[in-house]
C-alpha cells in the first residue's frame, strides 16, 4: 500500500489548491504504485467536491477537475481519497474513488443547506476515522470512533448477539 499525502494550503486563503508540480509528482507516483500493484489511499486537506454547505464548498479544493482527470486516467489505483477541513464526516464517490472526509475532533460546522447561511459551528460529539487494510481482500475498511465520551460500559455479562 501506498499512503501519499499533499499539502493543499494556500497561505492566506481558506480554500486548497495543488500545484502544477504537485499533480505532475502524483501522476508519475500513481504510474509507480499501479506498475508495483501497489494501491493508493491519497490524503488532502481540501475536499475537491461540493458538499451542498455554501461557506464550505467556497472554501473546498481549487481547480479540484484536475485532479479529478488525474484520477480518472489511473481509474482503480486510489482505493480512498481521505480529506479533512469540513470538521464534518461526508462521504461520496468522486471521479470513481471513495472519498471520507473526517470529522472533528473539536468542534463541528453546522450543517445547514440553506443557500446563504452562515458559517457557524456546533458542539458534536468529537470524532475521528479508524482505518483497517485487508490486504488479502484488498479492502480498506473505516470505522467513524467517538471520542471523549466516557468509557466503555458493561450491560451483565455476555449476551449472543443473534444472528451475528
Amino acid at each position: 500500500m501506498r499512503l501519499i499525502g499533499l499539502d493543499s494550503l494556500q497561505p492566506g486563503s481558506s480554500g486548497g489548491a495543488l500545484s502544477a508540480c504537485q499533480r505532475a509528482w502524483l501522476d508519475s507516483a500513481l504510474s509507480e504504485a499501479a506498475f508495483l500493484d501497489k494501491p493508493v489511499v491519497l490524503f488532502l486537506h481540501h475536499p475537491p467536491f461540493p458538499m451542498g454547505i455554501n461557506h464550505l464548498d467556497a472554501a473546498r479544493l481549487e481547480q479540484s477537475e484536475t485532479l479529478g482527470l488525474l484520477l480518472d486516467r489511473h481509474r482503480g489505483a486510489v482505493v480512498r481519497l481521505l480529506c479533512g477541513h469540513a470538521h464534518r464526516h461526508v462521504t461520496t464517490v468522486w471521479h470513481g474513488v471513495a472519498v471520507t472526509v473526517c470529522p472533528a475532533p473539536a468542534f463541528a460546522f453546522a450543517l445547514d443547506f440553506a443557500q446563504k447561511a452562515p458559517a457557524a459551528i456546533t458542539l458534536e460529539p468529537p470524532a475521528l476515522l479508524l482505518h483497517r487494510w485487508d490486504e488479502r481482500a484488498r479492502l480498506l475498511v473505516t470505522h467513524v470512533s467517538p471520542i471523549g465520551l466516557g468509557e466503555r460500559r458493561s450491560y451483565g455479562g455476555e449476551r449472543p448477539t443473534v444472528g451475528v
